[in-house]
């Protein structure tokens, strides 16, 4: 009857949610239940017992954090600590200037913020931010925070600990040739980082102001960042290539050779360095830069 479907409905939500806040735990497991508990309320219990059963569970155990850690704990030359606090010192000349968020701008975006998206370490969801902004004096408050990161106005010990995320493991199928030391086939594991809301809107408050001047760095080498319409226009572009190579009666080496999109084949994790980083933005986008070195100056994340 309703009220048992709605018993049902409330139950599978509740352990989303509990589940979303422990450590560790794959990222999709609140959609996965909500999907589930949209089938209950529906009287599709086969389709909801489906649903919960047909996703792999990555095992929480001290290999699969041995493996992560692999993968996003990487070592850095002794010269890039020097490195990143010669950009950050450059890129934070004019960072006491920078003008606050807008109050519109930020009740506009706190009003938008996903309810579901997965917490941090500190367990912190966008909920608490849409609790926060409507207490009296509290869009001020979450303006004072916004403009303390934007000026580098933020003790170390708060870098650390706002900067800090949670990993978690996500199952990505079967590795070809691959096997632990029992013989057994592994599973790709697909890290996926989970950052403090708090920080995310930070980031997403100065992004947004920073959208036009984002998209003139960056649309000479890419369309997928904002850009209207970037999807059919990569479509458009690679149809074009191809249709180009077809006319040729006779392709040369160099046309074959010409690559007009990039293909991510492994995770990247690691493969920068936050001097260079801070270097780009600062050539390109120096507000977006003196950020960046507020939040990368100490060198390393907490996981």
């Amino acid at each position: 009857d309703n009220d048992a479907q709605q018993l049902a409905r409330i139950a599978v939500r509740a352990a989303a949610y509990a589940s979303a806040a422990l450590p560790l735990q794959p990222l999709d497991d609140e959609h996965m239940y909500r999907k589930a508990a949209d089938r209950i309320g529906a009287g599709a219990i086969r389709a909801a017992k489906a649903i919960l059963t047909s996703q792999v569970r990555t095992p929480l155990s001290e290999a699969t954090a041995e493996r992560v850690d692999a993968l996003v704990a990487v070592p850095v030359p002794d010269y890039e600590e020097a490195d990143l606090q010669a950009e950050c010192a450059l890129a934070m000349q004019e960072a006491a200037t920078a003008p606050p968020p807008r109050y519109k701008a930020i009740k506009r975006r706190v009003r938008g913020l996903r309810t579901h998206a997965a917490p941090g370490p500190s367990s912190w969801r966008n909920g608490l931010i849409q609790d926060v902004a409507s207490t009296d004096a509290g869009i001020a408050a979450l303006t004072s925070w916004a403009t303390m990161w934007r000026r580098g106005r933020v003790l170390d010990a708060t870098v650390a600990l706002w900067t800090a995320a949670t990993v978690s493991p996500v199952d990505s199928g079967w590795l070809a040739n691959e096997s632990d030391i029992a013989g057994q086939p592994l599973r790709k594991l697909r890290p996926i980082a989970c950052a403090e809301v708090l920080i995310k809107l930070v980031e997403t408050l100065f992004i947004d102001e920073q959208a036009a001047e984002m998209l003139q760095a960056f649309e000479p080498h890419q369309v997928g960042c904002g850009t209207p319409d970037g999807a059919p226009l990569i479509v458009y572009t690679a149809r074009t290539w191809a249709a180009q190579l077809r006319t040729k009666n006779r392709p040369t080496a160099a046309d074959y050779e010409e690559c007009i999109a990039g293909i991510d084949l492994e995770n990247a994790y690691g493969r920068a360095y936050r001097s260079a980083c801070i270097r780009g933005c600062r050539k390109r986008l120096p507000r977006v830069a003196a950020l960046a070195a507020t939040e990368w100056r100490l060198g390393a994340t907490t996981v």
